[in-house]
């Protein structure tokens, strides 16, 4: 604005010129008017320039104030609101107080009548807990007699155990004796076939043996006819011949046959050997069978003692009961009696007796249970040694392993080494790389911030010289004016022109005096306006403040409130929580004394029924024992079936051992005869060949055939005897035929007999299951029925006892019931002692063992801490370069952040556009969705009018019916116009029908919908009915007792074979362990010696590789140092160029600031009025720094001058022109501190 007004004045000043020029050639006039005119016009444009100017300065002001206003209203509404929240809050936390107080009032009335309830039953409580202490003690006494009968009860259980153990044993020898029958069965058989055989190989004989007789006598006859016929002697020679010859032949066959016979014989005895070891292990096999026989029986007696056992009990808890119904209906009837203080003493005497015994009962237990946990301890001490055992195994392995892994670590750590060496360089090649990029990042930023300051300093010297270049033509202007004006003469039109601008501009400055004062009467409205806005909004500010006091001290009468509401409420929840458990043990205790009348009717009929099963069980322990007694007279018919087996083997053995010695003795006859024969056959070789005469000849041949004849008797003899051993034999094997056949069924008796006693067995183990449950169950009663009694007596302790002499006898019977329970425990103590014992001779054994194990250990743990000790230092220079790296690493990523801050400040304006463009896309996507909402408000609004319209036109269809029908029937009737009205009632009648059918219709539909519904639900309770039947099938299946071909029976077996085969294992690791501490003692020094010659050679390998790697570690520590360094250097050199920036940069605004002020300054200075400098000084001040305008004395005597000089033109010309002004400019820092303090 102030150069256009400089503009117009300028040119204005150029037409005065112009004219000055053009009056100068024709006008020559007064002076003086025309200074006067001049120097009004000087004025009145001066008065101008200050009115417009500080009109600016007022509108600029204006709108300042319109801002602030602004700004105020806003903080005024956000307060407002807040303060509108605050009520509400305030309104609400009222609200919530009085919910509060009402509901600390219930709680307080609810607090006291719960007190006076609470001490209601304080008393009854108080009451009862003297009852529940007492039941209390006798619940304790009653836990320690359930713990003894639990003890018992283990012990049956260990028992049992055992039992089945056995059984388990039993089974499988029975199992080892059947397969021994199966195989001496299959060996029978192999020698039935082997007899079948020898039978047929006997009679082929016995047909050969007759042909031989047949040719024997054959040849006899031919003697005895060769000896009755008288031959001559060539033809007896020639027939001597013969017979030689033919006794030859059948000596040959002789032979032969004697050769079979021979090899017969020897299988004959070979046979006779294996039938005499069958024999033998026939009579072992019966032996052990005899053994099993009594074993079972033994069991057999075992169990029936037991049984006997159980029955006493049963029989002695029968009698307890009886004894214990008698004291109970002994005890009601005494209720009714006064208190007797003998008998109480007596009684009392009696307990404490009584409990005497128990304490001593129960330090039994107690000690017993000590021997337990002793034994417990023991045994884990043993199962530990056998996992040490176990373990070190292990370890001898793991040892192995680790040697390896020691070794295969080591190669994997120099890999690991040099994969960190090509790491660091690429490390040091980022850094590098990162650091060229911050280098040129930097230079990049620098240029830009010198280009931006150098294009800032250009624009300030293109501003300095445009304001030089004016100030300089406007002196120009203002010179060449003063000398025009002293030249020129106006004319009286030109003065006339004047004056009408004059009196233009003087209504111009009296229509700008009228804005300016309505102005100011308008900013005096709005600071008035202002100032009663600040008023209110102080108001308001105390009454904020006066609320946020009043809402702090509503909280913390609040918070008080709700600490005393929430001690009432942890009150009223304890007094609750005590007054519930009251009620709850109330509830209990009349529930329980319900529960025991039940269980007393309840325990009547358990006791009638057990009665009944007692009796049951009595018959069937009477055919039990009758069964019992059928089996011992079996038993006994075998035993004689045995004895006689026993007699006919030692009969057998011993006709055995004859036959042996016959056929010794035969054999021995039989080498006679050969010898004899081959005594014959030598003579018979030397007749022949020698030459002897026909005399001697016949002689030795007469002498040879009395030979043969008493050899042929002998033959004749001994073939007979030789038959009748074959038949005896025949006849023995017959018999041991059927021997065989009597122990094949003597075996298939026993073993029926077996399998019948298991069975027995069995039933008598279910029998027993029974009878113990039976007893438990008894037991249980028992407990129960004393428990009763212990309340009735410490309940009705104060009341009469008529007949103290029976409880007497009672409690003498008890203690000597625990007085033998005593010396059972004792027996138990004893038997506990000796297991004690021999576990620890086996503890023992195995500390010594692992002693020496201990010992081996040693040297295998000093070779394990050497390598131990090798690999930690390779992990800790592993460690070091993790940590080098993880060094690297944090600094790669400091300069990657520096860098992406570098890149975020120049990328911010490319942001700021994809921004927009984004915001662009997402208002385009709102208009779309939009667009589309409309359009399916469209389709269903359009949809709604068709559906409507559908209705509408039904309506039509129905009123239109409704005529048609109403028409039909008018037509029908053709009445007259007097029945009009029945007409109309007729069709209202219709109407309503037509009505009531379509209601009708309607609740046909809700009905259906209804019955639909009740259908669903219906169906849904069918197959929650059908799940809970499935789940109450899954639970009876639960509470069913297994089978023995169940599944988990099954598994139980397999693990206890499982736990035999891991025994089984043990026991080879035993032995395995053993050979390798013999081998480990057996090993030599020269093995040692050579490992420790090895570990040295690996150590210092393993040196050396340190040596190394502590080179190269050094060699990278220089190397990160020089890095540091240098990121240091260029982060300072970044810093100083950050702060050079900013010094120029705080510089140049400095500079630009002094200039503008100094301008101002002048300006206020040139127009000289007071108003303005002092509007001037107070915006400074308000704005926080104050400047104080004072012209210099050179100003002020050039003012002087020119106020001296108003006569002549030039002298006040010259002094009125507008010359630069040098001022004083003190800015004070009191107003400063002033400010900031306001």
């Amino acid at each position: 604005m102030e150069k256009d007004a400089l503009e117009k004045l300028i040119e204005s000043i150029k037409k005065h010129d112009d004219e000055t020029f053009c009056f100068i050639k024709y006008t020559r006039e007064d002076n003086s008017r025309i200074k006067e005119l001049t120097i009004q016009m000087e004025r009145l444009s001066e008065k101008s320039n200050n009115l417009k100017r500080t009109l600016e300065e007022e509108r600029i002001e204006y709108s300042g104030h319109e801002i602030e206003l602004d700004k105020i209203a806003n903080t005024f509404r956000r307060s407002h609101k807040q303060r509108q929240q605050l009520i509400q809050q305030w309104e609400t936390i009222l609200i919530q107080m009085q919910r509060k107080d009402y509901d600390t009032d219930k709680f307080s009335m609810e607090l006291l009548q719960i007190k006076i309830i609470s001490r209601t039953k304080e008393q009854e409580l108080n009451e009862q807990k003297i009852f529940y202490e007492r039941e209390q003690k006798n619940n304790i006494i009653m836990e320690k007699i359930i713990h003894s009968a639990k003890q018992k009860v283990q012990i049956l259980k260990t028992k049992q155990k055992t039992t089945m153990e056995k059984q388990e044993y039993l089974e499988t020898d029975v199992l080892s004796l059947k397969t021994v029958l199966f195989n001496t069965q299959n060996q029978l058989q192999h020698e039935r076939a082997l007899l079948n055989e020898l039978k047929t190989n006997i009679h082929s004989k016995e047909r050969q043996f007759t042909k031989l007789k047949q040719q024997h006598k054959d040849i006899i006859n031919r003697k005895s006819f060769i000896l009755n016929e008288k031959f001559t002697i060539n033809e007896k020679l020639s027939k001597f011949d013969k017979l030689m010859e033919n006794e030859e032949k059948y000596q040959k066959k002789l032979n032969n046959q004697y050769k079979k016979y021979s090899e017969i014989f020897f299988q004959l005895n070979n046979e006779l050997l294996s039938l005499k070891k069958r024999e033998k292990q026939y009579d072992l096999d019966n032996q052990t069978y005899r053994n099993q026989i009594h074993s079972i029986k033994y069991q057999i007696n075992k169990f029936d003692q037991q049984l006997l056992k159980q029955q006493e009990l049963i029989y002695h808890q029968d009698f307890l009961k009886q004894t214990i119904d008698h004291r109970l209906n002994r005890i009601l009837n005494e209720k009714m009696n006064e208190k007797s203080s003998e008998s109480d003493v007596k009684i009392n005497e009696l307990q404490n007796e009584y409990k005497k015994k128990k304490s001593q009962y129960d330090q039994l237990q107690s000690q017993i249970k000590l021997l337990h946990e002793e034994i417990r301890l023991i045994k884990r001490d043993f199962d530990q040694l056998i996992e040490e055992k176990n373990e070190l195994n292990e370890k001898f392995l793991q040892f192995d392993l680790y040697t390896n892994l020691s070794d295969k670590m080591i190669t994997k750590l120099n890999d690991e080494k040099e994969d960190y060496l090509v790491e660091t360089n690429l490390l040091n090649v980022e850094l590098k790389r990162l650091k060229n990029l911050l280098h040129n990042s930097s230079e990049v930023e620098i240029e830009q911030l010198n280009k931006e300051i150098s294009i800032i300093s250009n624009e300030t010297l293109m501003e300095k010289d445009a304001l030089e270049k004016l100030i300089e033509s406007i002196k120009k202007h203002d010179d060449e004016t003063f000398c025009f004006m002293k030249y020129t003469r106006e004319d009286n039109s030109r003065i006339k022109e004047l004056t009408i601008q004059m009196e233009r501009l003087s209504e111009k400055s009296n229509n700008l005096k009228r804005t300016l004062e309505e102005e100011r009467i308008e900013y005096v409205g709005h600071e008035i306006e202002l100032d009663k806005i600040a008023n209110t909004f102080r108001r308001s500010h105390k009454q904020r403040q006066q609320l946020i006091q009043q809402w702090e001290t509503i909280l913390i009468q609040m918070q008080r409130k709700d600490y005393d509401i929430d001690k009432f409420s942890m009150e009223l929840l304890q007094v609750k929580i005590i007054s519930r458990t009251k009620e709850q043990e109330l509830n209990e205790r009349k529930i329980f004394h319900e529960r025991e009348q039940k269980n007393n009717i309840i325990m009547g009929k358990i006791i009638h029924s057990a009665k009944q099963k007692v009796q049951i069980l009595k018959t069937k322990q009477k055919t039990t024992i009758e069964k019992q007694e059928y089996l011992e007279t079996d038993v006994l018919s075998l035993r004689t079936v045995l004895f006689n087996t026993q007699n006919q083997l030692q009969h057998e053995r011993a006709t055995l051992d004859e036959l042996k010695t016959n056929i010794h003795s035969k054999e021995r006859q039989f080498t006679k005869l050969k010898q004899q024969h081959k005594d014959i056959i030598n003579r018979k070789s030397f007749i022949l060949n020698e030459k002897f005469t026909i005399n001697e000849k016949l002689s030795k041949f007469d002498k040879l055939m009395e030979n043969e004849e008493k050899y042929q008797k002998k033959l004749n003899n001994q073939y007979k005897k030789y038959s009748e051993v074959f038949f005896l034999l025949n006849n023995e094997l017959l018999s041991l035929k059927k021997r065989e056949k009597q122990y094949d069924l003597d075996n298939q008796t026993y073993r029926n007999q077996i399998h019948s006693i298991k069975y027995q067995i069995n039933k008598f183990d279910q029998q027993l299951l029974k009878q113990q449950e039976l007893i438990y169950h008894q037991d249980f009663l028992k407990q129960t029925i004393d428990h009763r009694l212990n309340r009735i007596l410490n309940e009705k302790m104060n009341e009469k006892s008529s007949e103290p002499d029976l409880k007497i006898n009672e409690l003498q019977n008890e203690y000597k019931k625990k007085k033998s329970q005593y010396d059972q425990l004792q027996s138990q103590l004893k038997l506990l002692h000796e297991e004690i014992k021999l576990i620890k001779r086996d503890f023992d054994q195995l500390i010594e063992e692992k002693n020496e194990l201990n010992e081996k250990f040693l040297q295998f743990d000093l070779y394990t801490n050497l390598s131990d000790k090798m690999i930690t230092k390779l992990n800790d220079e592993k460690e070091d370069y993790l940590v080098e790296t993880n060094l690297l690493n944090v600094e790669l990523k400091r300069l990657k952040n520096l860098l992406h801050n570098s890149s975020e400040v120049n990328c911010s304006l490319k942001q700021h556009k994809i921004e927009i463009q984004k915001a662009i896309k997402e208002r385009r996507m709102e208009v779309q969705a939009n667009s589309q909402l409309f359009r399916l408000r469209l389709n269903d609004e359009r949809t709604k009018k068709a559906t409507i319209s559908t209705e509408l036109a039904m309506r039509i269809t129905k009123i239109t019916k409704l005529k048609l029908r109403y028409e039909s029937f008018a037509i029908i009737l053709n009445t007259d116009k007097s029945d009009e009205d029945n007409i109309l009632a007729q069709a209202q009648y219709v109407i309503k029908t037509a009505q009531m059918k379509e209601d009708l219709l309607k609740q046909g539909d809700q009905l259906e919908a209804l019955v639909i519904k009740a259908e669903k639900e219906l169906q849904a309770l069918e197959n929650t009915v059908q799940i809970l039947k499935w789940n109450n099938m899954d639970v009876k299946k639960a509470f069913d007792k297994l089978h023995k071909s169940s599944p988990e029976i099954c598994d139980m077996e397999k693990l206890e074979e499982h736990l035999r085969a891991i025994t089984e294992q043990v026991k080879i690791r035993r032995k395995i362990l053993k050979d390798f501490t013999e081998k480990n003692n057996s090993t030599s020094q020269s093995d040692l010696t050579y490992e420790i010659e090895q570990i040295n050679l690996t150590t210092t390998n393993k040196r050396h590789i340190q040596t190394k790697l502590e080179k190269e570690i050094e060699q990278y520590h220089t190397k990160i140092v020089r890095a540091d360094q240098l990121i240091k250097r260029y982060q300072q050199s970044f810093e100083n160029i950050q702060q050079d920036i900013l010094d120029i940069d705080v510089r140049l605004q400095r500079e630009t600031n002094k200039k503008i002020e100094q301008q101002l300054v002048s300006l206020c200075l040139t127009i000289g009025d007071n108003n303005l400098i002092n509007t001037f000084e107070q915006l400074t001040a308000d704005q926080g720094f104050k400047i104080i305008v004072k012209p210099l004395s050179s100003q002020v005597k050039l003012e002087n001058k020119s106020s001296s000089s108003s006569s002549s033109s030039s002298s006040s010309l010259s002094n009125t022109n507008f010359t630069a002004n040098i001022v004083n400019i003190s800015i004070d820092s009191s107003s400063k501190s002033s400010n900031k303090s306001a």
